[in-house]
Parts: C-alpha cells; sequence; structure tokens
C-alpha cells in the first residue's frame, strides 16, 4: 500500500483518524442543529396557537358579554317604560322620571379595545351601533328627566302659568322622539344579539361546553 501523499503511515492514519473524527463531529453538530430548529419550530408554532386559542377565547368572552349586557338592559327598560312608549299619542310625552346610572354598559365600555379583532365586519358594526343607538336612548331620557324635573320646580314655585304651560309642552312635544329613538334602539340591539348567536366565536363556545 502506497503511503498518503508520500506520508509516513503513522502519520497517514493520525491525519486520517483526525478528518474522520472532524466529519464526524461536524455532521453531528448538523444534525444537532437541525434537531434543536425542528424542536424551537414545534415551540414556536405550539406557542402561536396556545395564544391564538387565548385570544379566540377572549373575543368568546367578551360576545357572551356584550350579548348577556345588551338583553338584560333591554329587558329592564321594556320592563320599566314600554307600556308607556308603546301606548303614547301624538303630542304625548312620557312624564316617567327614568333612573340614570352612569354604567349602564360595562362590559362594553371595558373591552373597547377588543371589538377591532372581531374579524366579522358586520358583527363588529352591529355591536357598535346598537351601544350607540343605546346611549342616544339614555341621553334622551336624561334631557326628558331635566324637562320633567324643571316643569316640576317651577310649579314648586307657582310660576306664571305661561311659563309652567311652555315647560309641559316641551315635555309633551318631546315624547314622540323619545318613541323614535326607543324603536330604532331596540330594532339594532335585536340584530346585534342575533348575530352574537350566529357567531363562530359564540358557536364554537357552546361546542365545547
Amino acid at each position: 500500500m502506497e503511503p498518503l501523499f508520500g506520508l509516513k503511515p503513522e502519520v497517514a492514519n493520525t491525519i486520517i483518524v483526525a478528518v474522520t473524527s472532524l466529519v464526524s463531529a461536524l455532521l453531528g453538530g448538523l444534525i444537532a442543529a437541525g434537531a434543536t430548529w425542528k424542536a424551537n419550530k414545534r415551540a414556536l408554532s405550539h406557542n402561536l396557537a396556545l395564544q391564538d386559542n387565548a385570544r379566540r377565547e377572549t373575543l368568546r368572552g367578551v360576545l357572551l358579554g356584550i350579548h348577556t349586557e345588551l338583553q338584560v338592559v333591554l329587558e329592564i327598560y321594556r320592563i320599566e317604560m314600554e307600556p308607556e312608549i308603546s301606548n303614547l299619542k301624538p303630542g304625548e310625552g312620557i312624564w316617567t322620571t327614568l333612573p340614570i346610572y352612569e354604567q349602564y354598559f360595562t362590559v362594553y365600555e371595558s373591552n373597547c379595545e377588543l371589538l377591532g379583532q372581531i374579524p366579522e365586519d358586520e358583527l363588529r358594526k352591529a355591536i357598535i351601533r346598537a351601544y350607540m343607538m343605546a346611549k342616544s336612548l339614555v341621553n334622551a331620557h336624561k334631557l326628558n328627566n331635566q324637562m320633567i324635573a324643571n316643569h316640576g320646580q317651577l310649579e314648586i314655585q307657582s310660576a306664571p302659568a305661561f311659563m309652567i304651560a311652555r315647560a309641559k309642552d316641551r315635555v309633551d312635544s318631546y315624547g314622540l322622539q323619545i318613541q323614535m329613538t326607543y324603536r330604532e334602539a331596540a330594532k339594532t340591539a335585536e340584530y346585534c344579539l342575533k348575530l352574537i348567536e350566529a357567531s363562530d366565536f359564540v358557536k364554537e363556545s357552546i361546542t365545547k361546553q
């Protein structure tokens, strides 16, 4: 056997052993690196999946909370006000003072920043519109409450008859506006509730329960 590149056999053997060890080490490193990369990729995919699931669960919770809030507020309003509003005749006012609380829409106001993450465009618009109309109705009653209070104060003070009559006319002429606002608010709220019930997020939640 010819010496490797004219080298002495013991030197050649040492080189062969060194090269073999180096190649083995490189191959082992590459295999280990590949395994680590695959493991990291799987871990990243798993973490992303967990984050996506957490986001979807959060949105489910928000939608279910909004559904409950709208449903309860609408039910309470109907119990307290619908008989008077439904039987309202032209030129009649609403003379019931509706108690107004500062935080009627806690769920909505606490989660406004999450609404943009709802992928269903129609549902997102319906939620915003439902709450805008609900707030319009609240504001209408705030104004009506003030006008009722003003009328009562004038009577207590024995103000001139024309002033009392004018205050009464303000309440009577505003009744139709409240009625129209209520009907629009109820319609948008009911439509929003239907969209939430049909949402994939809510359906997934119901399926998992």
